[in-house]
């Protein structure tokens, strides 16, 4: 997770940057076949998965094998999380999505919701 000062880091969010993880990230998901379809990978590239957990660094965010876990109980023990790149992609290939599909995400994912509007919408 990121320090509260983070955000203020020169280039912290520029949209190079962002692109260079993004890039990297997708090429890894090919490498491990957790990303084959070029519908996936248009959902990928276009949600932008950092607004989803502003509270970590984007290399963390961009990082396919990555959990993001971001609530925990009075234990420590975690409740809620992103789920890593690579399960979320790999999930998305194997539902067989495709424009035009209906989708009923239950429970509703914050992000996984719009991955799978962004490739039944065809957009």
């Amino acid at each position: 997770m990121r320090t509260p000062d983070a955000s203020d880091t020169p280039g912290a969010h520029e949209p190079s940057t962002i692109a260079d993880l993004l890039a990297s990230a997708v090429s890894r998901l090919r490498a491990i076949n957790a990303l084959c379809s070029p519908e996936v990978e248009r959902a990928v590239r276009a949600v932008p998965r950092h607004t989803f957990a502003p509270e970590f660094d984007l290399d963390e965010v961009y990082a396919p094998d990555k959990v993001l876990t971001t609530r925990h109980d009075a234990d420590g023990t975690t409740t809620s999380s992103v789920s890593a790149m690579w399960v979320q992609t790999l999930m998305l290939e194997r539902a067989r999505l495709a424009p035009g599909l209906r989708v009923l995400a239950m429970p509703r994912s914050r992000i996984v919701t719009p991955f799978s509007a962004t490739v039944v919408s065809g957009a």
